[in-house]
């Protein structure tokens, strides 16, 4: 997923196409562009990519709950995590 600003590279994800899901891998963006929030509108565009895909899960990959550059994945519910192997609905809850 690449997104320009005219010719300018201002972000790109990296993503996986699974049979039934699209995963987000990892996510980059110039520091020009720090205040346009580029991860959040990536995974806009990646949901509607997994729609148009017919796929039933789009992966938001890993999540560090201290790790501020993090906490924007914790605003799109529902929200399921990994824990010991089984898929669990989560509240996540971030602190200030």
């Amino acid at each position: 997923m690449r997104y320009y600003e005219g010719r300018i590279l201002a972000g790109i994800g990296w993503i996986d196409l699974l049979a039934d899901s699209l995963s987000s891998v990892y996510f980059a963006f110039s520091p020009d562009y720090a205040r346009r929030s580029l991860g959040v509108y990536s995974v806009l565009k990646e949901l509607e990519l997994a729609q148009q895909m017919k796929k039933s899960y789009l992966h938001l990959g890993f999540w560090v709950r201290d790790c501020r550059a993090m906490a924007y994945k914790t605003q799109f519910k529902p929200c399921q995590l990994l824990k010991d192997g089984i898929w669990q609905d989560s509240e996540i809850q971030i602190k200030n």
